[in-house]
């Protein structure tokens, strides 16, 4: 499992305020007004709270590992990999697609 470096770069630090699970999608929102929404398969392990903060991202060819400042973690499968997470800012610009 590697560091996702790009996207580690661009999120780390971000406080989650609202995070929802519907089939097949997560969608996380930040305290900057920013969203991360990540295409799944499966199901997702582990819990996202309010109030934790992102600080990296781990990737490998189809598995998702989110940390947090707590060294929580939440773990997904990809849906369609290299195409299944999409950051975007507060007024909707695409700040990552992977």
């Amino acid at each position: 499992m590697g560091l996702n470096k790009k996207l580690s770069q661009i999120i780390a630090g971000r406080k989650v305020t609202k995070t929802e699970l519907k089939e097949g999608l997560l969608s996380i929102d930040f305290s900057d007004g920013s969203s991360l929404q990540i295409k799944t398969r499966g199901a997702i392990t582990g819990e996202i709270r309010p109030g934790q903060y992102l600080q990296k991202v781990l990737e490998n060819e189809e598995q998702l590992i989110l940390e947090f400042d707590d060294k929580k973690r939440v773990e997904a499968i990809l849906l369609n990999p290299g195409g299944s997470v999409i950051l975007r800012n507060k007024n909707n610009a695409l700040e990552y697609l992977g």
